[in-house]
Order: structure tokens, then sequence, then C-alpha cells
């Protein structure tokens, strides 16, 4: 019985060790359509790209270059993860904001960093 129990820690270990370093976009999957408050919605947004404030408003802008590509004149109020779809060396997630704009990601599947990141209003 103890031989049992420690093969089964072992092998629970071993397999979510795995999953922590191959699958880091898993903590997308999980939260897949359940509606994230403010905070939590700029949690992931800064993940991806820069956010400012100012007069109320909020701005996105590309880290690399530095371009603002959305804005929301009243700010960031909700987000849902719609879709999060991985191909070969790619993570794609699309994230509606405030229910009216659609920003799409592409991530580096191995290394986790943006490729892009596109905004359209929907």
């Amino acid at each position: 019985m103890k031989a049992l129990l420690t093969l089964s820690i072992a092998l629970t270990l071993s397999f979510s060790s795995f999953a922590d370093v191959n699958d880091w976009y898993f903590k997308y999957i999980r939260i897949i359509d359940v509606e994230l408050n403010d905070h939590l919605a700029q949690d992931i947004l800064q993940q991806w790209v820069g956010i400012t404030e100012e007069d109320n408003a909020t701005y996105l802008y590309n880290l690399t270059t530095k371009n603002i590509f959305c804005e929301f004149k009243s700010g960031i109020k909700t987000a849902q993860i719609q879709d999060v779809i991985t191909d070969s060396g790619t993570v794609h997630v699309r994230l509606v904001v405030n229910e009216f704009v659609m920003i799409n990601v592409a991530l580096c599947k191995q290394s986790g960093k943006v490729i892009y990141t596109k905004a359209s209003h929907i």
C-alpha cells in the first residue's frame, strides 16, 4: 500500500511539473468564458500589452513599438477569454473586452512571448 501511494505521488508530481513547464497557456484555457472584472482583465492584458490611462480613457499599446492600438473611452470594465487555440508553435488567445472589442494575441508556444496583438470592434 505504501509503495502504491509513493508511486501515485511520484506520478502526480512528475505530470504536474511537466504541465507547468510546457503547457503554461492552460492558465488561459481554465478561464475561458469566465467574466473577469476590471482588475483581472487588466492583469491579463498587462501580460501582453502596455496600458496607460488618461482622462478616464484607457489605452493599449504595443510594448515594442509603443504605438497605441486600442482606446477605451470609459476604461476597461470586463473581459472574457473566448478561445485559446494552439498549433505547432503558437498559442492564439481571443479576449473580448467591454463586450465590444476583440483582442487577438499570438504567443510563442515555447517561450510565452507575444508575437502580435490586434484589436477590432465586434
